[in-house]
């Protein structure tokens, strides 16, 4: 894994690579790999923070509709960096390590402010939009940015799984929007939706 997502072309790569060397070092706690590693897995952390506009904390992904702030992105970018954070705690320098958890932070901080304040939590339905598509010559702008609405599990399901959305009653308000507006193809927590009642308007 770590060969393939090292030879990687993309952001997202370094993000996990980022994930699996966290989740490796605290499984195994070894020096050795780590310390061959530490410069790339620096250098990639760098690379995701560079892709933050001046003065906003969320990185974006470049996309052919234009620079985006996409939620499954930006979860594995608060993982990774976390993660890396941790490894930097135990086992080198916590300098370093607070860098970085202090990044993680504010990715976190930013993600769950409503999208229309510059981050990309839907208050109204207490789950993440898509993505917020940026103004290629301005990408700190908020007021002209893009914003896709349409939602898919994993816009619940990869936040979860990296953290970035945590509190129980915070999974359970989102759980109960999407029973609340769908009707499950293929059971409950199934990645297939069904359109709403007829009569019924999606919120």
């Amino acid at each position: 894994v770590w060969q393939a997502l090292s030879h990687g072309n993309g952001h997202e790569d370094a993000a996990l690579l980022l994930v699996l060397a966290g989740r490796y070092a605290a499984i195994t706690g070894d020096p050795d790999f780590l310390g061959a590693r530490l410069t790339k897995l620096r250098s990639l952390a760098e690379s995701l923070l560079s892709l933050r506009p001046e003065g906003r904390a969320l990185p974006l992904l470049a996309a052919p509709e234009g620079p985006t702030k996409e939620i499954c992105f930006i979860a594995a970018c608060y993982a990774g960096l976390k993660r890396l954070a941790e490894l930097e705690h135990h086992f080198t320098s916590p300098e370093f390590g607070r860098r970085w958890l202090s990044a993680a932070g504010a990715i976190r901080e930013e993600a769950l402010s409503p999208y229309r304040d510059g981050g990309l939590l839907h208050p109204a339905r207490g789950v993440f939009v898509h993505g917020v598509i940026q103004p290629a010559d301005d990408p700190a702008a908020e007021h002209s940015a893009a914003v896709r609405t349409e939602f898919s599990l994993r816009q619940l399901v990869v936040p979860c799984l990296f953290g970035l959305l945590d509190a129980p009653e915070d999974i359970e308000r989102a759980y109960d929007w999407i029973d609340d507006q769908y009707t499950y193809a293929t059971g409950r927590g199934g990645a297939s939706f069904l359109a709403p009642p007829p009569g019924v308007p999606a919120r």
